[in-house]
């Protein structure tokens, strides 16, 4: 059984479902969250679930106290460098034994995706921090399908910059399920694992799979780079994140869209197929209303 452990990112995409797993399994956990009083989607029987944040290192030195692993993930933001940066310190400092982070496909320092160049440094943080670690570089998530419901809702079209490339997306479940392999089994230090979905999609095969589960057509519809980036940032998102998103449609174009078997070998069994994500997640498509899946 493995020691206790601590899990930044929850809730999130892939940290709320791991919460769950590993509850489940009756791991040794302790959940951090910027507001306790806004973490039921992680409050299981046997959770400790602390408010805190990873760069507030009194705090972190309580959370992580009679801590054996941290599970590191954070939101995503232009300041997430320091803010992981400072979470490693702590972990370091408090003699926590092995770091397992959530990083992302193609990570890698002076990347001309920000969010790949964001992850690449802290990797680089990692390794050089003494701790045992682990890295997790999920593809695209499917659950980020949703950006798009607003247009298949009002248009029935996706619209974005991602004309002639293919995706493996994967369910973020999936994610969670290999993160929690490693979280409570040895033999996965040093280990970099690069996690896709079943089968590399092209954007019209998304569109079509959303309109077959709607049961009318969605079309997909390539803009320029120029034109998506100014609709995002329309919509009041932020300028580090339209560069960030623009600039890794580009990167899966040239990427090719590589098929791994890593979530097969680490949980026993198939990547979850795009049908049944959204099979699971039909009514926020249907309605925008938040998924129960």
């Amino acid at each position: 059984m493995a020691g206790k452990i601590l899990v930044s990112g929850a809730p999130g995409k892939v940290g709320t479902e791991l919460v769950r797993l590993l509850a489940n399994r009756g791991v040794q956990l302790r959940v951090l969250v910027h507001h306790v009083e806004r973490s039921g989607e992680v409050s299981h029987p046997g959770v400790e679930v602390v408010e805190g944040d990873l760069t507030d290192a009194a705090g972190m030195r309580g959370a992580l106290r009679g801590v054996e692993t941290l599970f590191l993930a954070s939101s995503a933001s232009d300041g997430q460098v320091a803010v992981q940066a400072a979470a490693i310190e702590a972990a370091v400092e408090a003699g926590v034994g092995r770091v397992v982070k959530l990083s992302a496909y193609g990570a890698a320092e002076g990347s001309s995706v920000p969010f790949l160049d964001w992850h690449g440094q802290t990797e680089e943080t990692l390794r050089r921090s003494g701790a045992r670690w682990t890295l997790i570089r999920p593809y695209l998530y499917m659950q980020t399908l949703l950006m798009n419901v607003p247009t298949i809702q009002a248009q029935a079209a996706i619209f974005n910059c991602g004309d002639g490339s293919r995706i493996p997306f994967i369910d973020a479940r999936d994610v969670a399920e290999c993160a929690a392999a490693v979280l409570t089994s040895d033999g996965h230090d040093g280990a970099v694992y690069e996690l896709s979905g079943p089968a590399s999609l092209t954007w019209p095969e998304v569109a079509a799979s959303i309109g077959a589960m709607l049961g009318r057509s969605v079309r997909y519809v390539p803009v320029t780079a120029d034109a998506m980036a100014t609709a995002l940032s329309e919509s009041g998102m932020p300028a580090w994140l339209v560069n960030s998103l623009v600039a890794l449609m580009k990167f899966h174009k040239r990427d090719g869209g590589r098929v791994t078997r890593t979530v097969d070998t680490l949980t026993g069994r198939p990547a979850r197929a795009l049908a049944v994500f959204l099979r699971d997640y039909a009514p926020a498509f249907e309605s925008g209303q938040p998924a129960r899946a």
